[in-house]
């Protein structure tokens, strides 16, 4: 048979792709970090990096947990599509098509993601799923690989796309698209951007704060655009000095470690659970 670029899906393509993305960018990071801390004070540009340093097992074991999350993806998929499809007919509006098409979808995936990321700190369900990818003391790239497991909250968040006239497989690359440059945002490396970016767009800087130890309420919830926690009050600014990043008061795991995400959400949702939200947002110590 014939090979034809032109019958390469570009969206299976683009899949295919992150993998070899994410190992370049773990260990250009791990490289940049290393050479970062043997300046004065371990600085980037006048700021410093985070307490804890870097570490390659808390890497590997989050790309573990990021293996998990693609297993469970894909069966909440199913339930996720059929609610769409419920929906699809109460479509509200007709998507545009081609390139314009493709914004639009980014554009309404990124205001479900908001409502959906802001669910997930401010409700015990959302908590016990998300306070997997915030428990690590750490933030770098290895960070972004270490997605919630069971985003059970999403079943009643992304379907909505098809009341806004999106399908299924232009919301698939909105998605891919969000998730890439969420991806990238994980990092110390890099510093603050211009102030005309940072005022629209989400930055390393402004997910630096919502990683912190004592951000218990969760800010800087946007996807791509900031523009939602600026409108709606959940905005943070960066501030100089060392960050520690995690979970205020995180108690000492009690199951084997890749069982984690699993005892992350049984200790949120039972009675007086120790990792509830109202658990969380007591005073860092």
């Amino acid at each position: 048979m014939r090979f034809v670029l032109a019958d390469i899906d570009p969206v299976a393509l683009a899949k295919l792709a992150i993998v070899p993305m994410a190992v370049v960018l773990v260990v250009g990071e791990a490289y940049a970090l290393r050479t970062i801390r043997r300046r004065p004070l371990g600085s980037v540009v006048g700021r410093r990096v985070s307490a804890t340093g870097y570490s390659a097992q808390n890497v590997i074991g989050s790309a573990g947990i990021g293996v998990a999350a693609k297993v469970v993806g894909l069966a909440l998929a199913v339930p996720t599509l059929a609610i769409g499809a419920m929906l699809a007919p109460l479509s509200l509006v007709t998507a545009p098509s081609g390139a314009a098409g493709v914004a639009y979808a980014v554009l309404v995936a990124d205001a479900l993601l908001y409502i959906f990321h802001r669910l997930s700190h401010r409700t015990t369900l959302g908590w016990a799923s998300h306070i997997t990818h915030h428990e690590t003391p750490y933030f770098d790239y290895g960070v972004a690989l270490r997605v919630e497991v069971f985003p059970v909250v999403g079943l009643a968040v992304f379907p909505l796309a098809a009341l806004f006239g999106v399908g299924p497989e232009m919301i698939a690359i909105a998605f891919l698209i969000h998730g890439l440059y969420m991806g990238v945002l994980h990092t110390e490396v890099i510093d603050r951007l211009p102030r005309w970016f940072e005022l629209v767009f989400n930055t390393p800087s402004h997910h630096r704060v919502h990683h912190l130890a004592d951000d218990r309420r969760g800010h800087n919830l946007g996807s791509i655009l900031i523009v939602w926690d600026r409108l709606f009050g959940t905005f943070r600014p960066e501030a100089s000095g060392i960050h520690h990043y995690g979970v205020a008061n995180l108690p000492d795991r009690r199951w084997p470690g890749f069982l984690g995400p699993v005892e992350n959400f049984y200790r949120v949702l039972r009675p007086r659970g120790d990792l509830r939200v109202s658990a969380q947002n007591r005073p860092a110590t």
